[in-house]
């Protein structure tokens, strides 16, 4: 039986593709590519849109999470400010907020990451990424039952979104709710088979409630899994 341990916190799981954000610029600019052009040929395609329209959000955006795809995060900020300056009430906005949030928190300036988020849901309530990353932030500064509400609110926009359910069960473990952290773990593992630390952590609970059996089932899925 493996020693007993705290259960392993998921990582940021946000990716940059999951906005779910396209626009013209980026298909025209592509083209570039497919015609052998380089990455940096892509950006410099998009920068140029950028100063034949210098007031269009979109434009912008997509240069952002072009810049940022490739983690040239000081350029992909400039232009996430620029969208938020020129558009401040739009979903192109949200989009800019949420992933201005991503770059802070990869960073470890979690308060202004928070804020960043907070911003990002102001304008678009209804995205289940930008609670999530805020439970993941709210959780690490001791703020777990906002943390667990966020998590909540992402499974209610989106009840197939495997990482709020691990991401849930990881605090609802942690508060002594086991029962409900197992059913979340178990749900987190039906949605997303081949993710390891959900198994492991659904053993440390299980564990917690005396079936032996059924841990060492999980944590063997975990193993053949990693």
């Amino acid at each position: 039986m493996p020693e007993r341990r705290s259960a392993v916190l998921l990582p940021l799981l946000l990716l940059l593709s999951s906005s779910g954000y396209a626009s013209q610029f980026a298909a025209d600019c592509e083209g570039v590519r497919r015609t052998g052009g380089s990455q940096e040929d892509v950006l410099e395609c998009l920068r140029r849109r950028t100063r034949q329209l210098p007031k269009d959000p979109s434009a912008w955006l997509t240069l952002g999470l072009q810049l940022h795809s490739v983690n040239d995060v000081d350029e992909a900020v400039n232009a996430y400010q620029k969208v938020v300056e020129l558009s401040p009430t739009s979903d192109l906005a949200a989009t800019a907020h949420l992933h201005l949030g991503v770059i802070l928190h990869g960073r470890g300036e979690h308060t202004d990451a928070l804020t960043q988020y907070q911003r990002s849901l102001a304008l678009s309530p209804s995205s289940p990424n930008t609670l999530l990353n805020m439970a993941i932030i709210q959780y690490m500064q001791g703020m777990t039952a906002e943390a667990m509400q966020s998590c909540k609110g992402a499974i209610d926009i989106s009840p197939e979104y495997f990482a709020a359910h691990a991401q849930l069960a990881i605090m609802q473990q942690q508060v002594g709710d086991i029962d409900e952290a197992v059913d979340s773990y178990r749900t987190s593992v039906r949605l997303k088979p081949d993710y390891a630390p959900s198994y492991f952590n659904l053993g440390t609970a299980l564990e917690r409630t005396g079936d032996l059996t059924q841990a060492v089932e999980a944590y063997q899925q975990a193993v053949a899994i990693e």
